[in-house]
């Protein structure tokens, strides 16, 4: 918009902008913002605030991860995260198992020394072996992909930078979970109290604004029970600080 202009020439603009966007299919990613760069650093810009970038302006493409000698890769379509790569090795399936429980230390070490022999795939050496059923990998596959996603809300710094276009390579095991899911999961397991209050400090005094059609629903984020209680508790016009004051929520 050339400046000056009226309030009516700003509403002519966004409404040719929103017809644009339905014709266009979506086939172009909506550019980064002055504000918000390509790459940066978690320690100033969350990884949350990331992601929900990528999700809003429905990027395609690959989001590099660096925490020390910590890499990840995230691939992104039409902003959903799809696939995740780690090279942290106690996010290999088998670790997994043996913190779940599901598989000792040695049977671990003896699956990994079978890998090489068979040139097959944990989770397939571990059916082979007979430490796996077939039924379960397919589960397990999927839990080790949610928690590599999940782990990166642990970072507090860190770099990030993405890069448009095509992703990793598709033979890996889908996250299969919506995005508004996988914040409350990466939340619940990562943020303690003091990082939540660190969070919404500057929010505490502020009263909710309701609206339909935002990015999430409630229904997106398929709360359990106790959660699905609280939220009518959440009224309109009454600030953070009063909700919390109102003693819902258990003593975890």
């Amino acid at each position: 918009l050339s400046k000056p202009f009226t309030h009516a020439d700003l509403v002519q603009k966004l409404e040719a902008l929103e017809v644009s966007k339905k014709t266009s299919g979506g086939a172009e990613p909506a550019s980064w913002s002055e504000t918000f760069a390509p790459e940066g650093n978690l320690a100033s810009i969350p990884f949350v605030r990331v992601l929900y970038h990528l999700f809003v302006t429905g990027a395609t493409g690959t989001l590099r991860l660096v925490q020390n000698d910590i890499k990840k890769l995230v691939t992104f379509d039409d902003g959903e995260p799809k696939f995740v790569v780690s090279n942290l090795e106690r996010e290999c399936l088998g670790r997994l198992l043996v913190a779940k429980g599901r598989l000792s230390d040695e049977e671990c070490r003896v699956s990994l020394e079978a890998m090489a022999k068979l040139k097959k795939r944990q989770g397939e050496t571990l059916i082979q072996l007979g430490l796996l059923e077939p039924y379960e990998l397919d589960e397990a596959l999927r839990n080790q992909a949610r928690e590599k996603f999940c782990e990166i809300f642990a970072w507090r710094d860190g770099t990030y930078s993405f890069v448009a276009g095509k992703g990793i390579d598709k033979d890996l095991t889908p996250l299969d979970i919506n995005i508004a899911q996988l914040c409350l999961r990466g939340v619940r397991q990562h943020y303690n109290l003091s990082s939540l209050q660190t969070a919404l400090a500057s929010y505490i005094n502020a009263a909710p604004k309701f609206k339909r059609g935002g990015t999430f629903s409630v229904e997106d984020f398929r709360l359990a029970t106790w959660d699905a209680r609280l939220v009518p508790k959440i009224k309109q016009g009454k600030t953070l600080a009063e909700t919390l004051k109102a003693n819902l929520t258990r003593e975890i």
